[in-house]
């Protein structure tokens, strides 16, 4: 079996937030409008303490189906619920711009 990818917890949020803004700009504009509510990601996360002198904890997520357990690492399986809101507005996000018209309920 290959060895798990690891990625750093905040690189992962961080894409997840690039995501989440290529979507509004590619829904801007479009007659129909997903508002989100929240965001749940389930993880695997390895939790490391490193043996240098600052003694840091890292949180690594593992790809799917990866497990690691070995000196000084174990996995841990846990939920995240974010509420993805605007930094300028704290609104909640939404993957659209305003619709251009009104939407026809007949």
């Amino acid at each position: 079996m290959a060895d798990p990818i690891e990625v750093p917890l905040g690189e992962m949020i961080e894409t997840l937030r690039q995501e989440l803004q290529n979507a509004q700009r590619l829904g801007a504009g479009q007659d129909i409008a997903f508002e989100i509510d929240k965001v749940e990601l389930e993880l695997q996360v390895v939790v490391s303490r490193k043996r240098k002198a600052d003694g840091k904890i890292a949180f690594w997520v593992v790809s799917a189906g990866g497990g690691l357990e070995s000196g000084g690492e174990t996995t841990h399986k846990f939920k995240l619920t974010l509420s993805p809101v605007s930094s300028r507005s704290g609104e909640r996000l939404k993957v659209s711009g305003t619709p251009k018209q009104p939407l026809n309920r007949e």
